[in-house]
């Protein structure tokens, strides 16, 4: 994925884009996942901690995006999180032993394709239920001719949908 290019998109759009590098508290490697989670979860939690205290970034100023295995480490880490505006979950899914850890959800974007091998489409319909189940504001972008790595096309859509997503739940600089 574009993670370079889609960090100055949101840069150039007025959003403060960090990129957490939550495998480096696991040396890197992405294996195991049901292991790492939590380690994962607390890694990007820390960053979100290390960045309020640098920035002076207001509670409710912070969303987390994350695509895949990041989405899952996103929707781990929001758990019981209440800095949190939203979250972006694209072709990702909510970790098994998360899903009772919410008293509430924060907005969700989820984005995924309906041809996704590597999380199917039910995984995102799912998470989606859970938020309506916990009354959270949830947003279920299926894209039919998406896999799970989306085309160029697929992920200029996305792009437009998370700024809209993103615009939508963070409150103008300035305003409480």
């Amino acid at each position: 994925m574009p993670f370079d290019s889609q960090a100055r998109l949101f840069a150039g759009a007025g959003f403060r884009v960090y990129i957490p590098h939550y495998l480096d508290v696991t040396h890197g490697s992405p294996s195991d996942p049901i292991k790492h989670y939590a380690i994962w979860a607390q890694a990007v939690r820390d960053a979100l901690s290390f960045i309020q205290v640098q920035t002076h970034m207001a509670h409710g100023r912070i969303a987390l995006v994350g695509y895949s295995l990041g989405a899952s480490v996103a929707l781990a880490a929001a758990a019981g999180e209440s800095r949190l505006a939203g979250v972006v979950v694209w072709s990702g899914s909510l970790p098994d032993a998360y899903v009772g850890a919410f008293d509430r959800l924060p907005p969700l974007l989820i984005l995924h394709g309906a041809q996704d091998k590597v999380i199917p489409e039910f995984n995102a319909r799912q998470l989606a239920k859970l938020c309506e189940l916990k009354h959270g504001v949830c947003k279920l972008s299926i894209y039919a001719e998406e896999g799970h790595a989306f085309s160029s096309a697929g992920i200029g859509r996305a792009d437009r949908e998370i700024e809209a997503f993103l615009e939508g739940i963070l409150p103008v600089e300035g305003t409480c």
